[in-house]
């Protein structure tokens, strides 16, 4: 609970939210958190919502969109500080590297906690000479370091120069799939599947990131 006893109001910090494992997370999170106990919103800074956006807006959750320039967006951190503000919030999800230092500067001063999820590593990784100075400094002051992986923690480490101590490894939840058998069945007939085989799949979208 928030402060007065009130919901603890979560505002959620992402590129965008189309198709993607991000924007599942974060879709799980947010309708996952009892409504009672949370309020969530999600504040999306490419320039628009996408396809998941529109399903939590379906489920009265509040998505927004900003367009960030060019460059290091100082407007963007100030647009940031006044949904803090304005929404009293109490925790800000920063969810990828640029969402976390936007929000952690928004937050600098305002009372509200600040979380930090890293999702993945683009390959090959690469050191910047700019992480060196100052990652240690946002990863001290900020609330919570979250990696989805033990590969994802040690990327972090190594070419983010964030201390071991600071980061918290967390894998991602997935939400349980429900069987039926009647499109079963329908399916290993179009196949021909017979019905005492065992089969494995998988699911992703076709994306260059996927195959580098």
């Amino acid at each position: 609970m928030g402060n007065s006893g009130r919901p603890a109001r979560i505002l959620h910090i992402t590129f965008n939210m189309g198709i993607g494992g991000t924007e599942q997370v974060i879709r799980q999170i947010v309708l996952g958190l009892p409504r009672k106990d949370f309020s969530s919103q999600v504040l999306c800074i490419d320039g628009f919502v996408g396809d998941i956006g529109k399903q939590l807006s379906d489920e009265n959750i509040t998505v927004t969109a900003l367009k960030r320039s060019p460059g290091f967006d100082w407007k963007l951190v100030c647009s940031i500080r006044k949904i803090l503000r304005q929404s009293n919030v109490d925790v800000v999800h920063c969810h990828q590297y640029t969402p976390w230092v936007y929000g952690w500067l928004a937050a600098i001063g305002s009372g509200t906690k600040v979380v930090f999820t890293e999702h993945g590593r683009f390959h090959p990784d690469r050191y910047r000479y700019k992480a060196v100075l100052v990652n240690p400094l946002i990863a001290f002051t900020t609330d919570a370091v979250i990696a989805i992986s033990n590969a994802t923690k040690k990327a972090m480490q190594k070419y983010e120069f964030i201390p071991a101590s600071r980061i918290k490894v967390i894998y991602n939840g997935i939400e349980p799939l429900e069987r039926d058998e009647s499109v079963s069945k329908t399916v290993r007939a179009e196949l021909g599947i017979p019905a005492d085989v065992t089969v494995l799949g998988t699911m992703a979208r076709l994306d260059p990131v996927k195959i580098r």
